[in-house]
């Protein structure tokens, strides 16, 4: 009725500042509103051209902002394939300026940390305090007895949300030459990886660690990563020397700074060195 009325799809509340968009994410409330039906308007509004990054003056949240605070799974996946990544780590100032994954830890909205968390939610975002999402979950030792659930679902998402924090490596990215003389299961050592860890690397790619050492074709030390897609260079050979074995195209050799290690994720034991054929 109000667009049919003549007003536009991103007016606002004279009194909350609140566009339509804002209202059907705080519709979507699981036990209070109807997730589906939110959803269904959502969508009208967003191929009207609805913008999903408008913030309401007084709260300062945006829509993906409003449906993590009410834990509505259904919403973010819509905002997101609409807007996303532009809103996806948008930050909040009512919240210490914390991306929407913070809201939703802060409160305890389980579905919602998962949901982002599947569409790229970096978990290691820190929020103006110098927290990320794991530290601003409730503390579950602080809750009444008659508190038990949320007690546990405060304990499942940090453990959810630790688990996700990648652990990075602060070895310089500069490979020096008097490096070469440094074992590569010492640097390894050094920044807490071993052969056969899953690590990501600056580029987003995901893949398995296979080796580490000094090489054929440059100097210092470099890493060799089996990629999980074939988005690599080579089959872990370079220029005729081999240094470890994979697929063709699943093969990339970062400098051994440039892997990062998610927490969390458990080794393959196939990780084991090979000797350079």
């Amino acid at each position: 009725q109000i667009l049919r009325r003549g007003c536009h799809v991103d007016d606002r509340d004279g009194l909350t500042d609140m566009t339509l968009l804002h209202y059907a994410c705080k519709a979507g409330a699981h036990g209070v509103g109807d997730p589906a039906a939110a959803v269904r308007l959502s969508q009208r509004l967003l191929a009207l051209g609805g913008d999903a990054g408008l913030r309401s003056r007084w709260t300062h949240m945006n829509a993906l902002h409003y449906a993590a605070y009410f834990d509505v799974p259904e919403l973010i996946r819509t905002l997101l394939r609409a807007a996303a990544p532009r809103v996806l780590h948008s930050t909040c100032s009512d919240f210490s300026h914390g991306t929407a994954l913070h809201i939703a830890a802060s409160n305890l909205c389980l579905g919602a940390v998962r949901c982002l968390l599947e569409h790229g939610a970096d978990p290691a975002l820190r929020n103006s305090k110098g927290q990320v999402a794991a530290e601003v979950v409730p503390d579950p030792t602080d809750m009444a007895l008659d508190r038990a659930e949320a007690a546990e679902a405060a304990r499942e998402l940090r453990r959810l949300l630790l688990d996700a924090v990648p652990l990075s490596c602060s070895l310089p990215r500069v490979t020096l030459p008097n490096y070469d003389n440094l074992p590569g299961t010492l640097m390894l050592l050094c920044l807490g990886l071993q052969l056969g860890d899953r690590v990501r690397l600056d580029s987003g790619k995901v893949g398995t660690l296979r080796f580490c050492g000094t090489t054929a074709f440059a100097s210092g030390q470099w890493a060799g990563v089996e990629l999980d897609e074939p988005e690599g260079k080579n089959d872990g050979s370079v220029g005729g020397v081999r240094y470890f074995i994979c697929p063709p195209k699943t093969g990339t050799g970062p400098p051994s700074g440039h892997p990062r290690q998610p927490l969390g994720t458990p080794r393959d034991p196939l990780g084991t060195p090979r000797d350079p054929r």
